[in-house]
């Protein structure tokens, strides 16, 4: 599920969209099945395996072939951690046709009830942390913005997420992503000179418009099918 720039604040802006913040680092699909973890980048190819103690992450924990977990994250290298964005499986369950709201909720509910994910151990040598999430009231932001960052790393930007919208391969125009210094310019609230400071010498305030190139279109096409493609190629590898 890629995001696209948040050119324009939808009307819905603060009754129907979620924030995250997303720490630097490099964006995973992990998959935790048949008692072993991959990592699979954007274009699916497999990058790391090791055990966890996501459901179907290690021998003990994969009790039966159905028992996995797809996971949307970002890895932070010096950390050892995956922040997870979103989930699409937890233990066999699917939630792609659920909307984000519930798949937040739910994930949250599943990373308390497995606090094992979060801590490192044997079975466990990364952990996982599942990334708050914010209602996009202009007051609330602002006060998020202005408090510590809940993650070490430094931070990479904003995602919004649409409340209603399920799953999505590929981009969607209902994930939107902006630089924490673009904020003020698109969202007309202001945050602190610490994230103003992060802004590139030269750097435009407002994120670039969508392409009209018709090559673009057909390039952006093409990478959703290509990822389409790939997390299904993945899923019957590591689970059936």
């Amino acid at each position: 599920m890629l995001s696209e720039w948040l050119v324009d604040v939808p009307s819905d802006f603060e009754q129907e969209w979620l924030m995250v913040f997303c720490p630097t680092g490099k964006r995973n699909l992990v998959v935790a099945s048949k008692g072993r973890t991959a990592a699979y980048t954007k274009s699916g190819y497999c990058i790391k395996r090791f055990h966890s103690n996501l459901p179907g992450g290690n021998r003990s924990s994969s009790r039966t072939i159905s028992q996995y977990t797809i996971l949307d994250c970002v890895y932070d290298e010096v950390s050892k951690t995956y922040y997870i964005l979103d989930v699409m499986c937890w233990g066999g369950h699917p939630v792609y046709d659920c909307d984000t709201e519930f798949r937040f909720y739910w994930l949250q509910c599943k990373i308390q009830e497995n606090t094992e994910v979060t801590k490192v151990s044997k079975l466990n040598p990364i952990k996982f942390e599942a990334l708050p999430y914010y209602v996009c009231e202009k007051t609330n932001l602002q006060e998020v913005l202005a408090n510590p960052m809940p993650f070490q790393t430094k931070l990479d930007g904003l995602l919004f997420y649409h409340k209603k919208t399920h799953y999505t391969l590929g981009s969607t125009p209902l994930v939107g992503w902006l630089k924490a210094w673009m904020v003020p310019e698109i969202i007309n609230i202001p945050v602190p000179e610490s994230i103003m400071a992060s802004k590139p010498p030269g750097a435009k305030f407002r994120p670039p418009s969508q392409s009209m190139d018709t090559s673009s279109t057909v390039k952006i096409a093409d990478t959703k099918r290509d990822e389409q493609q790939d997390v299904a190629i993945i899923e019957k590898k590591e689970i059936s």
